[in-house]
């Protein structure tokens, strides 16, 4: 029994020579959490698989027809390149491409539909605010804009690899290393921006869709298990506040305007759990996820994969 405890106690407080560094720990993370070192060209690359199981169709019409259900699988692939052009500034671009399946019913009509197209292309900046130090932690300020580049339309529930409109991103990304852990925080705020419809509902014309903003907080700890393996734990929470549609009515009689709510709003949460494996000079860090909520995902699986290189001329 003594000696399950001590391997136990190692395996949680490793000693500093058989710990991963700092560096890969945060890298495991993601890129929000890195240290920017002028002249350098990295990034990552990102796989992700994401599963929904029966779930409420989500378009103009699941307020007057709660028999249409999704069955829907995506995988994304995405390349997230960054430049730092100075120490502390990272202009960066993510570009992913998604295959999204779709299994679905509509007025008991089953159909099984597949799209593979880009994804919302992001571009953005990241600026580290503070030097990490014994008393001082890594903070990370970044500020991102979606391009609405994915296939589909906002109204439309199936076939999409794209939200359907642009969004302003503003986060905060914060890690301390306490040896021999490492917990992060990561608070982000994303504004939507209207997005002209031209879509017709009966005797209604819908002119323009408002999505509601959303309010994300990630938390979670890492840490080594030995110079090449790490572990990590986590929650994400986010807040999708409600969204509204305008319309207009024309009739023989009357003209009319004015706004409905889309829906309630969404509450999607994650339990995360991962590692980091280190091989060569390579880190691989596979991660899977399980929803709490009926907004969230069933089940989602991401493997990261980091890379970086200096392209300074300096010796």
């Amino acid at each position: 029994m003594k000696k399950l405890i001590w391997i136990i106690v190692l395996m949680l407080c490793p000693a500093t020579a058989l710990s991963m560094e700092n560096t890969d720990l945060l890298a495991g993370i993601g890129f929000p959490y890195t240290p920017v070192e002028g002249g350098i060209l990295g990034g990552e690359y990102n796989l992700q698989f994401r599963y929904y199981h029966d779930r409420l169709l989500d378009n103009f019409y699941k307020e007057s027809n709660s028999r249409n259900r999704i069955n829907r699988g995506e995988i994304e692939n995405a390349f997230l390149i960054g430049f730092n052009p100075v120490n502390r500034v990272s202009l960066f671009t993510n570009i992913p491409c998604v295959y999204a399946i779709d299994d679905y019913r509509y007025n008991y009509h089953y159909d099984y539909l597949s799209e593979f197209w880009f994804g919302d292309i992001k571009v953005g900046m990241k600026i580290q605010v503070t030097e990490p130090n014994n008393i001082l932690p890594l903070v990370n300020f970044l500020l991102e804009y979606r391009i609405n580049t994915g296939q589909g339309s906002y109204f439309h529930g199936i076939q999409k690899t794209g939200r359907g409109y642009q969004s302003i991103i503003g986060g905060i990304a914060i890690s301390k290393n306490f040896d021999p852990v490492t917990p992060f925080c990561h608070l982000q705020y994303s504004y939507h921006l209207n997005e002209k419809t031209g879509f017709d509902y009966h005797h209604y014309f819908v002119k323009e869709m408002r999505p509601g903003s959303e309010l994300k907080l990630e938390l979670g700890l890492t840490g080594s298990i030995s110079e090449t393996i790490s572990y990590l734990a986590g929650i994400d929470y986010t807040n999708c506040f409600k969204r509204k549609y305008y319309y207009s009515s024309e009739s023989d009689y009357n003209y009319v305007t004015g706004s409905l709510p889309f829906d309630d709003g969404q509450v999607i949460a994650l339990i995360n759990l991962g590692a980091g494996f280190k091989i060569s000079r390579v880190l691989i860090s596979p991660r899977i996820s399980f929803g709490m909520t009926d907004d969230s995902p069933d089940f989602m699986f991401n493997l990261k994969i980091p890379f970086g290189f200096s392209v300074s001329s300096k010796k």
